[in-house]
């Protein structure tokens, strides 16, 4: 990633949502790799921010910027859960909800590594 790309996720993430995405993601995280409630994630950094006027759509810009900073996140929304309009909708208590999934590259090899070794169980990892 070049510089400039770099400092336009950066102003895009902001000092306090960096903050509370360094920790709520943090590697190894138990809110990587699953999904989690849309609304409760947003509602989580508005109460640790103390904003008020945050829209959903500044805080969907910030965490894709951050995402795309972190060297062990591999994608948000990966597009295999997402619908036809990139959003991926769950039933949750009976009511459709939408969700967000942050993949790490960690588990996406273990993904990819279970399946070779599914379709192949002869042969051995090198």
């Amino acid at each position: 990633m070049d510089n400039i790309m770099i400092r336009k996720h950066k102003q895009d993430i902001g000092v306090n949502f960096e903050e509370w995405a360094n920790i709520y993601f943090a590697e190894g995280s138990e809110n990587l790799n699953r999904y989690l409630i849309r609304h409760d994630v947003f509602e989580e950094y508005r109460r640790y921010s103390n904003l008020t006027s945050l829209s959903m759509q500044r805080f969907r810009t910030s965490l894709e910027a951050f995402c795309a900073l972190m060297p062990y996140i591999e994608a948000f929304n990966p597009k295999d859960l997402c619908n036809r309009q990139g959003r991926i909708i769950q039933k949750v208590n009976g009511v459709a909800t939408e969700m967000i999934y942050i993949r790490t590259k960690d588990f996406a090899e273990e993904k990819a590594s279970a399946a070779v070794t599914a379709f192949a169980p002869d042969v051995l990892p090198l």
